[in-house]
């Protein structure tokens, strides 16, 4: 790039860099510009040396504060000495609070955007889930009055109970789009999280799962001092059960999967996907 150096500035611009005018006279301004910009501010300031028109431009530079978005003007005057030009007089304005404006803004935007896609979608989730629940609510009331009418050593008592536990998941899952609507209420309670790993391991469907995977082994190690969580207990479930199933199917060809417990204390801030909280927590391994 040619040198385009620095023979006078005001105040100005010197606080747009937080430097003294000293610091700058003499300078190349091309080598003050971001790495991807100096190309192109060269040719900007290389129209205005020949005396040609060019439209406004806008420059990211470094200073010491940290990023600066200048946007000069399309307009310069000639410097001439002894009838001889020797330098160009430019002018900008510090547009970098416009500029992260404008980026909060568009961000505000899109969350804007998205909360209401989310909105739509829940509003479609709760009129399904409402459908859904009318229907499944015989499911749910039969196999019961068919296991009182059976006998004790009937083949039909276990693919009924399995039809019960299935609708049962079915409801469960119902509640979470209803919950997702807004249309069903959330009722935090203790919870403990042990008894929810050991209720489902004896369910109907995680015997069906040990029987589709035989060559899977699973093993617990569930702490007896861990604390009980605030939760929904459905949800929970609904949780262990989608990692346990994702588990055995990543297995196919048999394997070993491990679900602990434990306790852990944050004695600060734990930045992760989230930002948690320092404290004390209850948690699940698979």
């Amino acid at each position: 790039f040619r040198r385009v150096l620095f023979r006078s500035l005001n105040r100005a611009f010197q606080n747009i860099f937080d430097r003294e005018k000293d610091e700058l006279i003499g300078k190349d301004i091309i080598e003050l510009a971001a790495p991807d910009q100096k190309e192109k501010f060269s040719a900007y300031l290389a129209r205005h040396r020949e005396d040609k028109y060019t439209s406004e431009k806008e420059v990211e530079f470094s200073g010491k504060q940290g990023a600066r978005r200048i946007l000069f003007g399309e307009h310069h005057l000639t410097v001439v000495k002894d009838y001889i030009p020797v330098g160009i007089l430019i002018s900008g304005i510090d547009v970098t609070h416009l500029r992260r404006t404008e980026e909060q803004e568009g961000a505000l935007k899109q969350k804007l955007a998205l909360s209401g896609r989310m909105e739509m979608f829940g509003i479609m989730a709760g009129g399904i889930a409402h459908d859904l629940k009318n229907l499944f609510n015989p499911i749910l009331s039969y196999p019961d009055l068919i296991l009182e009418k059976l006998p004790p050593e009937s083949p039909l008592r276990v693919p009924v109970m399995r039809i019960k536990d299935a609708a049962a998941r079915a409801a469960e899952l119902i509640q979470n789009f209803l919950v997702l609507a807004r249309r069903g209420r959330i009722y935090l309670q203790p919870v403990n999280i042990n008894g929810i790993i050991q209720s489902y391991m004896r369910s109907m469907g995680f015997r069906t799962l040990e029987n589709r995977f035989p060559g899977v082994t699973i093993s617990t190690r569930l702490s007896d001092e861990l604390p009980s969580v605030m939760g929904m207990a459905p949800q929970l479930l609904c949780v262990i059960m989608n990692l346990v199933r994702n588990g055995y199917e990543a297995m196919e060809a048999g394997g070993e999967l491990e679900v602990s417990t434990y306790r852990h204390t944050f004695d600060s801030p734990h930045k992760g996907l989230q930002q948690i909280p320092r404290g004390e927590y209850a948690v699940i391994k698979v």
